[in-house]
């Protein structure tokens, strides 16, 4: 600064240190400035009541935007001095219980943001009447401008009513989540007051709560994580975990289903072990008992040759009495032990066919074969001759059709476990009757066993109605049948068994109980056979047309031994008769053994039965599988359509379920069961398949 120097000297103003004074004073003055801007830019940047009100909006407008669009329904809660309870419930409650929005709120820009607002006494409730009756209001509010004061009076939107079905779920869920609450405290409780620490009480409450939902056909099981802020507020979150209840339940049941399965496989094992060894060693004592008879006989005569009993006048008339002599001597014996092996063996075959037929029924992939069958021949023949005194069978309805569409299986099975029932807990050595009625009108099949009272009856009686409900469920016996384990092995399954074989013909069971014994009831629907499916009055008479060719295709000596008695029986002659599958190559080259058949004979036509399973060692030591339904598909699509019509393919296998016939079919012509070579079951198995594919003749 110059300008004090214009001054006088003796001018107060003019003194050497003004300069310097001045500089100093404006330096300080823009210091103090600088130093207030940054502190206020300082306390708008970094104070932290700002900061935290800053926080808090962004914190608010999440929140809002959980509130607004989580699919999970919130619910805020906080219990009033005076006991009442006033809840908020977040707009995904609606979803949650499949309800709507009323159509004015729906239609406005609120409708993101209504909210279910209740008032609730915190009396408890155990009924879903004072559940209603617990409610004080209900009404919609606009959860967006509700003030920190709690006066939500400009926030309503509309009045719902105490009795609307939304409130009375909501009132049901938040008191659900107040008593857990308030059972978490008094836990809180007696800890503290063991060992000081009452932490438990701010911890969050995980529990699981069902209702039905608005639609009424189904329910919906939801989860409930209930956190308390404080003591008297709670925060709920209510998550809707149906499906995932629903698949638990679905991986649940396929696992018991699994496992069920696998005991199923090794008691049913078990079962055909024992079953079949007791076969066969009644079969071989038979057979042993057939060579002891042969033996002695034999014995016997050179015996007596050599005492002289015999005075032969020439060769020709000793070789004849010899042989009278032997014939009179064997006959009896030998008829006697040849009929008594092969029932034998047939119990066998159908007791194994009937348990993993009821496997199969349990598991519910049994498919009925209905069939047309003799019910009375059949059941009469399930009983010896000389047992008929005791087991005796009566017809009720003589009106009643011979043949009825039925699955013999299914209906072996009942019958078998029922007169089984009623020799174990009726009267010991008492008769069992069974009698078979038919209704023409209804077409309902309804068949009795009836035995007598046994041990124990009178506590039956005393169960009243409950008795047939304990005797038909899974693992189940009344509990004089329980008391009665020394003497009777039983897993109680039995009787539930049978009536799902009856469920799967569409029939039911039942049993009732009287003084005088007890009679168990078995109905089903059953249509009379149609005229095509009964076996004409000359199916034994049945044969193949003169020249027909039979053709049999098996890996087995034996069954290829069968086959022809079962084409023979069908009248083809040997000499037009083809025994294939020694070896693999047959089974290869049968399309070239078919052509010339049809080449030199124009007019015939060929009957063959491939077996499914063809099984060869080969020479290397390996292992040769051929399904014989495969390799009959690639045989009939070698030959032109009017070859291929000339011919009834049949696919014989033991594996006769629904899927595996329908393969069969699909492949070949038909199917023809495994089984004894009986003459009548073969004539009425060929008979409808060969009628259906030449029907012109």
């Amino acid at each position: 600064m110059f300008i004090h120097r214009t001054y006088s000297e003796d001018h107060f103003l003019r003194f050497d240190a003004l300069a310097m004074g001045v500089d100093t004073l404006f330096d300080i003055t823009a210091k103090i400035f600088y130093m207030t801007v940054i502190l206020e830019l300082h306390k708008k940047v970094f104070d932290a009541e700002g900061r935290s009100q800053r926080m808090l909006l962004e914190l608010r407008r999440l929140v809002s935007v959980l509130w607004e669009s989580s699919s999970d329904a919130i619910i805020i809660s906080v219990r009033h001095k005076d006991g009442k309870i006033s809840s908020m419930l977040s707009p995904s409650f609606l979803p949650l219980v499949q309800e709507n929005l009323p159509r004015n709120i729906s239609m406005s820009s609120t409708r993101t943001t209504a909210a279910l607002m209740l008032e609730t006494n915190a009396a408890p409730s155990a009924s879903a009447e004072d559940n209603i009756n617990s409610i004080e209001s209900a009404y919609y509010v606009d959860s967006s401008v509700i003030p920190y004061d709690g006066n939500i009076e400009g926030a309503i939107l509309m009045n719902l009513g105490r009795y609307h079905d939304l409130a009375v779920e909501g009132s049901a869920i938040i008191r659900v989540a107040w008593d857990a609450h308030s059972s978490k405290g008094e836990e809180a409780n007696d800890s503290s007051s063991s060992n000081n620490d009452n932490s438990n009480n701010k911890s969050s409450t995980l529990l699981m709560h069902q209702f039905q939902k608005e639609s009424g056909d189904s329910s919906c099981a939801c989860e409930m994580k209930i956190s308390p802020h404080g003591n008297d507020a709670l925060v709920v979150v209510v998550r809707d975990v149906t499906e995932r209840v629903k698949r638990y339940d679905a991986e649940r049941r396929a696992h018991l289903e699994t496992l069920a399965r696998q005991r199923d496989a090794q008691a049913i094992n078990r079962f055909t072990r024992h079953e079949v060894k007791n076969g066969l060693l009644a079969s071989m004592e038979l057979c042993d008992n057939l060579k002891a008879t042969m033996g002695g006989v034999i014995t016997s005569v050179v015996k007596r040759i050599q005492r002289g009993d015999f005075d032969f006048q020439d060769q020709t008339t000793m070789l004849k009495d010899l042989s009278e002599e032997v014939r009179s001597a064997m006959s009896s014996n030998m008829t006697m032990s040849i009929e008594e092996l092969d029932s034998t063996l047939s119990q066998v075959l159908g007791t194994v066919m009937a348990e993993a037929m009821a496997r199969d029924v349990i598991h519910q992939v049994y498919v009925p074969k209905l069939e047309s069958l003799d019910v009375k021949e059949f059941l009469t023949k399930l009983t010896k001759k000389e047992e008929t005194r005791r087991y005796p069978f009566h017809v009720k309805n003589t009106e009643m059709p011979t043949y009825l569409m039925m699955d013999c299986q299914l209906l072996r099975y009942i019958h078998r476990n029922a007169v089984s029932n009623a020799c174990k807990y009726g009267k010991i050595g008492g008769q069992v009757v069974t009698t078979i009625d038919y209704d023409v009108e209804t077409r309902i099949f309804a068949m009795k066993v009836i035995n007598e009272a046994g041990e124990g009856h009178d506590d039956i009686l005393s169960l009243g109605d409950r008795a047939n409900e304990m005797v038909f469920a899974e693992g189940s016996r009344l509990k004089v049948h329980q008391d009665a384990d020394d003497k009777l092995i039983s897993s109680g399954d039995g009787a539930w068994i049978m009536s799902k074989c009856a469920q799967t013909l569409g029939g039911t069971c039942s049993i009732g109980f009287d003084p005088s014994g007890t009679t168990f009831l078995f109905q089903c629907c059953a249509d009379p056979a149609p005229a095509k499916a009964i076996p004409a009055g000359d199916a034994s008479q049945f044969q193949l047309p003169p020249g027909t060719w039979g053709i049999g295709i098996d890996d087995s000596k034996i069954q290829r031994r069968l086959m022809e008695r079962i084409l023979l029986q069908l009248n083809v002659d040997q000499s037009k008769m083809l025994l294939l599958g020694q070896e693999p190559n047959e089974v290869y080259l049968l399309s070239e053994k078919i052509k010339p058949i049809l080449e030199q004979d124009p007019t015939s036509r060929i009957l063959i039965l491939m077996d499914e399973n063809l099984d060869y060692s080969g020479a290397d030591a390996k292992q040769i599988f051929l399904s014989g339904s495969k390799v009959m598909e690639e045989v009939l699509n070698d030959l032109s359509p009017e070859d291929e019509s000339r011919l009834l393919a049949l696919i014989r296998s033991a594996n006769d379920s629904a899927n595996d016939v329908e393969k069969y079919s699909k492949r070949a012509h038909g199917f023809f069961p495994k089984g004894p070579a009986q003459r009548e079951k073969v004539q009425e198995t060929i008979m409808p398949l060969w009628t259906a594919r030449f029907s012109e003749n």
